[in-house]
């Protein structure tokens, strides 16, 4: 397995891991430190974050992969991840997922398929794009 694909593997959270309740408590300044002290040297400096759902949002910098999913969980009173897939190409690591959560206002699951395309830089991420939908991802995924 290479180390591009070794470095995406560390960022996914296991798929029983409540996304919404980790990233509530990465909003803690000291929970966040400590956070980055785990995974900030993967990080190039430069670094960001593209919501491609929200007319290509864009988050900068140390804390723009956790400021994008703050901002993405923020309806969500639960939220799951699990991996269908990962293919490497070139520089770039692709992503498949379903995901699936509940909103504050709802008492239904709902389920996504998307995804998210990772960019490596002298072993650096530099970008992550986030894909909501299968369609969306599919325009972006490199094979089949």
């Amino acid at each position: 397995m290479s180390e591009n694909i070794e470095v995406i593997k560390t960022l996914i959270p296991d798929p029983d891991e409540d996304v919404a309740r980790m990233f509530r408590d990465l909003q803690d300044p000291y929970r966040a430190a400590a956070r980055e002290g785990e995974v900030g040297e993967l990080f190039d400096p430069d670094f960001e974050a593209v919501a491609s759902y929200t007319g290509d949002s864009r988050y900068r910098g140390p804390y723009g992969l956790r400021d994008f999913w703050i901002d993405w969980l923020e309806p969500w009173a639960t939220y799951f991840i699990r991996v269908e897939k990962i293919i490497e190409e070139g520089n770039r690591v692709f992503v498949r997922s379903h995901d699936r959560g509940r909103r504050h206002d709802s008492e239904s699951e709902v389920e996504l398929h998307g995804g998210s395309v990772w960019t490596f830089r002298d072993g650096k991420l530099v970008r992550a794009e986030f894909y909501p939908s299968g369609e969306a991802i599919d325009a972006a995924w490199p094979l089949e």
